[in-house]
Order: C-alpha cells, then sequence, then structure tokens
C-alpha cells in the first residue's frame, strides 16, 4: 500500500492538537524541564512520516492505537498500512457489515468492507479478498 501523505498529516494534526490540549495556555519559559518535554512531544510528532511510526509513537506512549484509530475514523489503508496489518478491532468498529456467516471456532465469520477493501474476520482471524464476491465465497 502507497501511504497518502496527507492522511499522514491530518494524524500528525491530531496528535498535535492532543500536546496543545497537555500544554493548555500556560506556555513553559525556554530553558526550563516543561519546555524541553514539550519541544520533544512536538518534535517526536513532526517526525511521524507513516501509519507505522503513528503506530509506534502511540505503542510507546502506552496508548491504545485501535482505539486511536477508532475515535478518528482513520482509514487505516489509505493511510499506507497493508492490509493483513490491520487490526480486527478496527474493521468491526469501522467496517460496514456485509454479511455474516458460518460459525468459525466460537464466533461467526462475519464480511467487511472497510476503507475500500473487503475483509472477512471470523474468530479473531482477518483475511482479505480481492472484492466482496470472494469475501461473500469464504463465508459458505
Amino acid at each position: 500500500m502507497h501511504e497518502k501523505p496527507d492522511l499522514i498529516a491530518d494524524v500528525r494534526s491530531i496528535l498535535e492538537h492532543q500536546i496543545d490540549e497537555w500544554l493548555g495556555s500556560d506556555i513553559p519559559d525556554e530553558g526550563t524541564e516543561d519546555y524541553e518535554q514539550w519541544q520533544a512531544k512536538v518534535l517526536e510528532v513532526a517526525d511521524l512520516t507513516d501509519i507505522y511510526g503513528v503506530i509506534d509513537y502511540l505503542s510507546d506512549r502506552g496508548r491504545d492505537g485501535d482505539q486511536f484509530f477508532i475515535d478518528h475514523e482513520i482509514g487505516l489503508l489509505r493511510a499506507g498500512m497493508e492490509p493483513a496489518d490491520v487490526p480486527v478491532p478496527v474493521i468491526e468498529a469501522l467496517g460496514e457489515k456485509i454479511e455474516a456467516g458460518l460459525p468459525v471456532g466460537s464466533r461467526l465469520a462475519v464480511a467487511y468492507f472497510y476503507d475500500g477493501q473487503h475483509f472477512v474476520v471470523g474468530d479473531g482471524k482477518l483475511s482479505h479478498y480481492p472484492d466482496k464476491a470472494a469475501a461473500l465465497a469464504a463465508l459458505s
């Protein structure tokens, strides 16, 4: 997948806004520990160039990346993520449920359309299909 730089820029904007909220209205004085911490956060976000870097950034800070992508409705494929890497919870939350199929393990297999692609989720596992017909065929 090719990343879409403006979508990554949108993600950086969300993270920059969160830094601004953390900072509040009190800009720390240059040379203080708070100032250095603020600038480090700003630079780290500015250095993010792809969706995998965003995942690492969130993970390194103990944040739930799946929930971040769900909350902000980020199209991970359009952001450059490979289909096999898209987290199941993101597809289940943001994908359009096309059809449910036969049980797979402890859950029903479900076909989803997410971010322009077709997926089947069954028993927590993800499969990517080239089109709707292939995804639906995988349900039977």
